[in-house]
């Protein structure tokens, strides 16, 4: 195998950002905000255009938004007190009640994700004979 003269063995590298400070394990902090008048790409802009086009009204949410507010901080008591080793009966009895009717305005996800929340909450009342 012949060599090429005056070409030594590659080194690695480490890019810096122009204006950066270089720290002591190699994570480069800019100096300044690089990304002043960035503009997303077309595709991340539809994104998140589209995103807020789905986020609805806050008003028509509200009821959705509590429920599923209300049933998450309930399910996380009840997690809490199994692991505590503690009577769940009084948090399974509040859940029991939270789940009477499902509100029918807001938008098409929070439905959903709160849909998925009350199923959540009837399987653990089922699992402890309660529903």
């Amino acid at each position: 195998m012949t060599g090429i003269e005056g070409v030594g063995a590659a080194r690695p590298t480490v890019a810096r950002p122009a204006g950066g400070a270089r720290g002591t394990a190699g994570f480069v902090v800019p100096d300044t905000d690089a990304r002043v008048g960035w503009i997303p790409a077309s595709g991340a802009l539809d994104g998140l255009l589209g995103l807020q086009e789905t986020m609805g009204n806050p008003n028509r949410d509200a009821p959705a938004r509590q429920q599923a507010d209300a049933l998450l901080t309930e399910l996380a008591a009840l997690q809490r007190l199994l692991l505590a080793g503690g009577d769940p009966s009084a948090v399974l009895q509040r859940l029991d009640g939270m789940l009477g009717a499902m509100p029918t305005s807001g938008s098409p996800v929070l439905l959903a994700v709160l849909g998925a929340v009350r199923m959540r909450a009837r399987i653990e009342l089922a699992r402890r004979d309660r529903g």
